[in-house]
């Protein structure tokens, strides 16, 4: 019975980021071990945007939630505004984020 308790059952990870730039602001990934009752989508989304002001220093901006099933932590990313998937970056700003940036 131990050893079932001790053995994750599901992990969720939730990318949160500046919704006018696409810079991700905090990574947020909850793991589920057997017999723990799972949080709702909606309460784990929460519990992300709050780690990010929190933790993130991301207070004041318009934050949105991805939810994937992976983050490689190795590589420079940020969140594609139009397709909401992860791009691949070499981790400097591009003009798009640069001109959303000085709308702020």
């Amino acid at each position: 019975m131990t050893s079932q308790l001790l053995t994750p059952v599901e992990e969720k990870t939730f990318v949160v980021y500046d919704s006018a730039t696409g810079e991700i602001r905090h990574v947020h990934t909850v793991v589920t071990f057997g017999g723990a009752r799972s949080r709702s989508v909606k309460a784990q989304d929460a519990a992300a945007r709050q780690y990010a002001v929190q933790f993130g220093g991301a207070v004041g901006r318009k934050l949105q939630v991805l939810r994937t099933a992976t983050f490689p932590t190795h590589i420079s990313q940020r969140v594609d505004l139009k397709t909401r998937r992860l791009l691949i970056t070499d981790g400097r700003i591009g003009e798009t984020e640069r001109r959303a940036a000085r709308k702020k």
